[in-house]
């Protein structure tokens, strides 16, 4: 058996992991289905704020080298929020998913697949340019 260094993080950092946290948790309502991202997304990220483990999503977590000192909590709070992923989602949802190691790849495809652009189409043209300003900043937050 390997011999880990088990220092318990700081209870500010994202790597701390509050011993009543269940994995089995579905941290938001309703899971997402097929029609509700925006609203399942946003309230997701904001328990996951609350849980000080947005970076697992958000791509300010890494995952360190296993040789890290860090890595044993690294790992405990990824598979936690993948977890809490797996169980915020339908069950159709869920087997898409349920073979993904790292929230941050849980997130990224979860947004690309259900987070789309508005298709409706407007019988009056809009001279503001607001479309194009709209479709920009989407391209932009996909970038992150």
């Amino acid at each position: 058996m390997e011999d880990e260094t088990h220092s318990t993080p700081p209870f500010h950092s994202f790597l701390y992991l509050h011993p009543g946290e269940n994995p089995a948790t579905a941290l938001v309502s309703p899971v997402l289905d097929s029609g509700n991202y925006h609203s399942w997304s946003r309230s997701m990220l904001t328990a996951l704020s609350a849980k000080n483990k947005m970076e697992f999503v958000d791509g300010n977590a890494p995952q360190p080298p296993k040789s890290d000192v860090t890595y044993s909590a690294w790992r405990r709070c990824n598979n936690m929020v993948v977890s809490w992923l797996v169980h915020s989602v339908s069950p159709s949802i869920r087997q898409s998913i349920l073979w993904m190691d790292k929230a941050d790849e849980i997130w990224n495809d979860l947004k690309s697949r259900y987070s789309q652009d508005p298709t409706c189409s407007c019988t009056h043209k809009c001279s503001c340019n607001v479309l194009p300003t709209i479709a920009q900043r989407k391209r932009e937050d996909q970038a992150m």
